[in-house]
């Protein structure tokens, strides 16, 4: 995207929240949970990793101790769905709107309250869709057995 030639910035924050998640259930990189791990895996420093993470502990989605290299999930995958981990991490809007457009003008003046009505039915439409799926569904997309929890219950 390209606004008066210079690129848009947009966060990342969400995804890489996903990915730490996921190399978190899946077992790790060979079984190393490090932040230094998941920052190579992420192509991150280890920093962002750390405090994405803190986000997700302050948020009752991951649990850790300090000093040792254990991350967990608190839920299982299949229980822990993207909506909680977008809010956890971002819990922003997803779409934003220029709040200084001219209020000289009438559609100026009109715009914001326009598309604020817009934005906000797609807001809540997009985080009722990422509720639907969870982190199991990410790593059955990826094909990954879950190595720090039990498969599901089967019935027999």
């Amino acid at each position: 995207m390209q606004e008066g030639g210079k690129r848009m910035k947009y966060s990342t924050r969400f995804s890489d929240a996903i990915h730490i998640v996921v190399f978190i259930a899946a077992g790790g990189s060979d079984g190393d949970l490090s932040s230094a791990a998941i920052a190579k895996s992420l192509n991150k420093n280890q920093t962002q990793v750390r405090q994405i993470m803190a986000q997700l502990k302050r948020h009752h989605i991951l649990d850790s101790v300090p000093g040792h290299v254990c991350p967990q999930l608190v839920k299982d995958p299949a229980e822990l769905d993207l909506a909680t981990i977008y809010q956890a991490v971002d819990g922003g809007d997803l779409l934003h709107f220029n709040n200084e457009t001219n209020t000289e003008c009438r559609i100026g003046e009109g715009m914001p309250d326009a598309l604020d009505l817009i934005f906000g039915q797609v807001q809540r439409a997009a985080l009722a869709k990422l509720a639907t799926y969870s982190i199991r569904d990410v790593l059955n997309q990826l094909d990954l057995s879950l190595l720090n929890f039990p498969p599901e219950k089967q019935e027999t």
